[in-house]
């Protein structure tokens, strides 16, 4: 009964921190997004894909791009989280990364532990 009990305890504070280092990343991710002028993306493929390997945006694609991604505009995830990447996507301002973000199966964005995705605005 205590080895159930420990393991419990053990599987509620990893979900716990999980959750935790999420909201942390959400909230830099937000920080982020509203410090930078984000005039660039940069998608780049996976190695194990055929396709061009690095596609770069400019602004216009950009600024569409932070808005559909925009705090009020995300949707968290809640279960279980695809683990194929489709590509890595980086938020440029001038020649500056400002963060990275992978895009996964099912239109889902990841920043850190933090998943979500694009939804509408509220």
């Amino acid at each position: 009964m205590k080895v159930l009990a420990a393991l419990l305890f053990l599987l509620l504070l990893v979900s716990a921190s999980c959750t935790r280092q999420a909201v942390f990343d959400r909230d830099k991710l937000d920080a982020l997004l509203s410090s930078y002028p984000i005039d660039r993306i940069d998608f780049v493929e996976p190695v194990f894909s055929l396709g061009l390997g690095t596609n770069s945006e400019r602004k216009k694609s950009a600024e569409e791009l932070v808005f559909l991604i925009n705090k009020t505009n995300r949707v968290p995830v809640t279960g279980a989280v695809p683990t194929n990447v489709q590509c890595e996507v980086y938020l440029m301002s001038g020649t500056n990364g400002i963060c990275h973000l992978t895009l996964l199966e099912g239109a889902v964005w990841r920043f850190g532990d933090y998943c979500f995705y694009p939804g509408h605005p509220r």
